[in-house]
């Protein structure tokens, strides 16, 4: 076996290869994450490296791709080359044609180097969540592992509940992921991933925040701020966690969606970014006056009501021209400027504490597809009456006694046209673009029959004229 590229002929063909198939990190990404991971040559021989979620293998063919290099830098043994990929290149992911497709780009790889003898990849279809036989073996774990929230989790769920991870508030399978990969790695190994930012202040975060300052795993970070790489709006970093030694400082970079680079910052010490038990990355200036602003005794006339979401700020923020007890001034984080907010709240959060009647309408659809990592069709989601359970719980508590109760709640159950019966989109982007075009058309939606109405008299289906006529009445009601 002898390699049949030159050099420009392999960098064009691995371009190549690249762009086929789904591709959910971009290649630019890839490279930089590699880096910050310290998978480079020189530093890569014979050493173990996993992708525990390797989807598609956009990482694989990277790794597979430096370790080709790397091996014929002081080697031109073909058959060595073909034993170490299969000995030190490893990879899981739940779904067969996710391997499949993996091995089938990592194969083009080497055969760019001359290697067209078959490779027996040890990329294996499994279920990361159960399979431990990594554990303690890894030099290298890498990757973009799955973001899933707790409430989208099925069976899932109770094996995400036996990771210390796992624990605590609404957890995401990512920050599962993270112990997963600490486990892989051997007395000296590195984990380098790129994840949401969200476990730097999120309590589902507490359990992994802690673990990694009591055992001082954090070597470097870098916070991609608001560039958004992928086509889901998440604030994502890339985030190094070394077991080779004990680190009191990281080295702390932010990325510049111009170079598409990340340029260094400052190193900072524990004390600096860990701050009342959550993390906090930005320049020393910045982080000393959050200091001031955390532990200051004294009393401001600023209130941060972390976390508060409307899911529709153009309909609750607004500058409003007149005046309401619950019309409170707010700064919006994401443009620094501000504005005013309905917020209908007393000092405790009690939606209803001055006698407010509330009303909740829930619209849900009865049959919804769901598509895997990457947007890829996987299967129809079918509501159920054990889905709308929670909708219903919530409803049944006595108003008067639990303020968050609902005097009365309005369910929509929706039936969406089908494009032809039976018909099945085989991508999110083919989903999206078709109902975007039928947005208008008249009987695009009517009221489901899947579940029949059996439902507490605190919860109406598909009525909406009896739902406003009995809140007329409540209404009504109070105003005596």
């Amino acid at each position: 076996m002898k390699a049949t590229y030159s050099n420009k002929e392999r960098s064009d063909e691995f371009i190549k290869i690249k762009h086929r198939g789904k591709i959910n990190t971009p290649d630019y990404l890839v490279e930089e994450i590699l880096d910050q991971g310290k998978y480079l040559c020189g530093n890569i021989s014979q050493k173990h490296v996993i992708d525990n979620s390797c989807g598609d293998g956009q990482f694989m063919i990277h790794i597979v791709d430096r370790y080709c290099k790397d091996f014929l830098m002081h080697s031109t043994d073909l058959n060595q080359l073909k034993e170490e990929l299969e000995t030190y290149i490893h990879a899981i992911d739940i779904e067969v044609k996710e391997i499949e497709t993996s091995k089938e780009r990592c194969d083009k790889v080497v055969q760019l180097y001359g290697l067209n003898e078959k490779i027996n990849w040890n990329f294996l279809n499994t279920d990361t969540l159960k399979y431990n036989k990594f554990d303690n073996k890894m030099d290298f774990v890498i990757g973009n592992p799955p973001y899933v929230r707790v409430h989208n989790l099925n069976e899932e769920l109770d094996s995400v509940k036996e990771y210390l991870f796992g624990n605590g508030g609404m957890t995401n399978l990512y920050i599962v992921f993270y112990e997963i990969g600490l486990k892989m790695l051997n007395d000296t190994g590195i984990l380098t991933y790129i994840t949401p930012s969200s476990f730097f202040t999120s309590i589902a975060g507490n359990n992994m925040r802690n673990y990694i300052i009591d055992n001082k795993l954090l070597e470097c970070l870098c916070d991609l701020k608001h560039f958004q790489p992928f086509n889901a709006t998440t604030y994502t970093t890339i985030v190094t966690l070394n077991k080779s030694e004990k680190f009191e400082k990281v080295k702390y970079y932010e990325f510049d969606e111009n170079t598409l680079k990340p340029y260094f910052v400052e190193e900072l010490n524990i004390s600096d970014y860990y701050i009342n038990n959550n993390f906090y990355f930005s320049k020393m200036s910045k982080l000393k006056l959050l200091k001031n602003i955390i532990y200051n005794n004294n009393v401001a006339n600023v209130l941060v009501k972390n976390g508060y979401a409307t899911l529709a700020d153009k309909v609750f923020i607004n500058d409003f021209e007149f005046e309401s007890k619950y019309i409170i001034p707010i700064v919006k984080a994401s443009r620094g400027k501000w504005s005013k907010v309905f917020y209908p709240y007393d000092d405790k959060a009690n939606l209803r504490a001055n006698n407010i009647p509330y009303f909740q309408i829930f619209i849900l659809f009865d049959k919804l597809p769901y598509y895997k990592k990457g947007g890829k069709f996987a299967k129809y989601e079918l509501i159920t009456e054990h889905n709308l359970t929670k909708y219903i719980k919530l409803s049944e508590d006595n108003p008067d006694t639990f303020l968050h109760t609902p005097d009365k709640t309005l369910l929509i159950l929706v039936n969406l046209k089908e494009k032809s019966l039976g018909h099945i989109f085989l991508t999110d982007k083919d989903y999206a673009e078709y109902y975007s075009s039928v947005i208008d058309d008249i009987d695009l939606m009517k009221y489901s029959t899947r579940i029949k109405d059996t439902f507490s008299n605190s919860v109406i289906l598909n009525d909406y004229n009896s739902f406003i006529d009995k809140t007329c009445h409540i209404i009504l009601g109070k105003m005596k």
